[in-house]
């Protein structure tokens, strides 16, 4: 959050809940739960206030987490031109996390999309099944460790895509002005509204919907499609 523009340019400041007061001494006159502002301001689909990414990344943590990476690389042949960085699964305390999140398993068709560096972005216990990977599929663990999302915001930055479930990583890619294709429900949650492919709250997202309940087969398949149309567009600006 230090990375807004209204901290650095001394407009506000960043507290952290419970701790001490903000470095001025000021104290707090009103409060208002972040999912709450919108009712407050009377926003509309057309009135979200996106003038750009408002979120951004440590320099020095990114340049800290690109040399990291390519030291994790598991093969020694050149960098492939697309690194694309996937996440899977939430807080498993969310109610309705059965039906937002899912497995790494299930994703394995998309991992074994070719001529794409794959770094995981999961976080939580979610995150070990990456051990469980067959030996062909390469997916670099880039968030297991990281202590909190000022780190992740660093991997992602390095990044030319995210593809992520509905979790706190579609949000901060998306926050970033990051390209996220995010995996969603058939029924998702209200801010994703039903039956569009683009969110006003992200204009970089693509939403990419289960077609009936739980329907994860037919969302990987489209995964897979839009992969091979990016990987020949990128592969059409090389040359």
């Amino acid at each position: 959050m230090q990375s807004l523009a209204a901290v650095r340019a001394g407009r506000a400041e960043v507290a952290l809940l419970g701790g001490k007061r903000t470095e001025s001494g000021l104290r707090f006159d009103l409060e208002c739960p972040l999912l709450s502002l919108p009712a407050v301001f009377g926003t509309a689909v057309g009135t979200v206030p996106w003038t750009g990414a408002y979120l951004a990344a440590d320099p020095e943590l990114v340049a800290e987490k690109r040399l990291a990476l390519r030291g994790m690389r598991a093969d020694a042949g050149p960098e492939t031109p697309l690194r694309i960085g996937m996440a899977w699964a939430g807080n498993p305390r969310y109610k309705a996390d059965r039906q937002r999140s899912t497995t790494l398993s299930t994703l394995l068709p998309v991992l074994r999309t070719p001529d794409i560096t794959w770094i995981s972005l999961q976080k939580g216990e979610a995150a070990g099944q990456i051990s469980s990977l067959p030996d062909d599929v390469v997916l670099l663990d880039g968030a297991s460790e990281a202590p909190d999302l000022a780190d992740t915001a660093a991997v992602i930055d390095g990044l030319d895509l995210v593809i992520s479930t509905d979790t706190s990583i579609a949000h901060l890619a998306g926050a970033m002005g990051k390209p996220v294709w995010i995996l969603l429900p058939h029924l998702s949650d209200w801010r994703w509204m039903q039956e569009v492919e683009r969110t006003p709250w992200y204009p970089t997202a693509r939403l990419l919907r289960q077609p009936t309940p739980g329907d994860w087969r037919a969302v990987v398949e489209r995964a897979i499609c839009e992969l091979a149309l990016l990987r020949r567009a990128n592969l059409a600006q090389a040359c």
